[in-house]
């Protein structure tokens, strides 16, 4: 989605372009899951986790996603290699309402349900938490536009975002995080999140693809700053057209 900031005011000695400072609210809507990711239908990503050493593990997963009167779903399926295979995490956002997760571990035929306060914790191994897969409710964050800055060349919008000091434990796993928003398309191209005021955790678009007349990015690397590993995240095959019953995107159904 574009969103368009630019303004001409017709005066007594001609033409005199001006450029009205964004919302930061409006501007933070580049980081919810429907702007970074599909709203609905089908995908394959590629993930590739890197360790300080260089050392690469590949892994593959299936992801498909609905939305439908404001309720979200999304089920996450790893498909290679072996000892991934099977795993499955189950992303469930009723319209008005926070998310609830499942965790399906197929070697222990084990069915879990993903504690709020836990939520912050790494995704299987990666830099990814559970939490990036999920809504996040900017009511519950101060947010303010910092500045200006170049990102890969492309001009953006800084904004920084803080958590309330009322918000849930769960919620409150960072204590500060900054974006970038390109000022053409509104598609934010870096996050970088701070944890007890130093940056922890960077987000980065690395490519963008138009899908459904919008542009979607396609591969995204988190890097965690501390630790100094990365996860690269490929997706491909896209369909948005795709759908699925919704039995599907039941608790019960994982690991079926």
């Amino acid at each position: 989605m574009t969103t368009g900031f630019l303004a001409i005011w017709t005066l007594g000695l001609g033409l005199v372009t001006a450029t009205p400072t964004p919302d930061a609210r409006e501007l933070a809507t580049a980081l919810s899951p429907e702007r970074l990711g599909l709203a609905s239908g089908e995908a394959t990503i590629a993930m590739e986790l890197r360790d300080r050493a260089g050392r690469v593990v590949a892994r593959t997963l299936r992801a498909r996603m609905a939305s439908h009167q404001g309720d979200k779903k999304m089920r996450l399926t790893f498909v290679a290699p072996a000892d991934q295979r099977g795993v499955e995490l189950l992303v469930l956002t009723p319209r008005g309402e926070r998310p609830v997760q499942y965790l399906w571990l197929p070697r222990s035929s084990e069915l879990r349900r993903v504690d709020p306060g836990r939520r912050g914790e790494s995704f299987q191994g990666s830099d990814f938490s559970f939490s990036d897969f999920e809504e996040r409710d900017l009511a519950q964050a101060e947010i303010t536009l910092v500045g200006e800055a170049a990102i890969g060349g492309v001009s953006a919008y800084e904004i920084a975002i803080t958590p309330r000091a009322n918000e849930e434990a769960g919620a409150r796993e960072w204590s500060r995080v900054e974006a970038w928003i390109a000022k053409d398309s509104g598609v934010a191209l870096r996050v970088r999140f701070h944890r007890d005021g130093a940056p922890a955790r960077q987000l980065d678009v690395k490519r963008l693809q138009k899908v459904d007349g919008r542009l979607m990015p396609t591969r995204l690397v988190m890097s965690d700053l501390a630790r100094g590993t990365r996860t690269t995240l490929e997706i491909t095959d896209l369909s948005p057209s795709a759908r699925f019953p919704d039995a599907i995107f039941a608790p019960e159904a994982l690991g079926r």
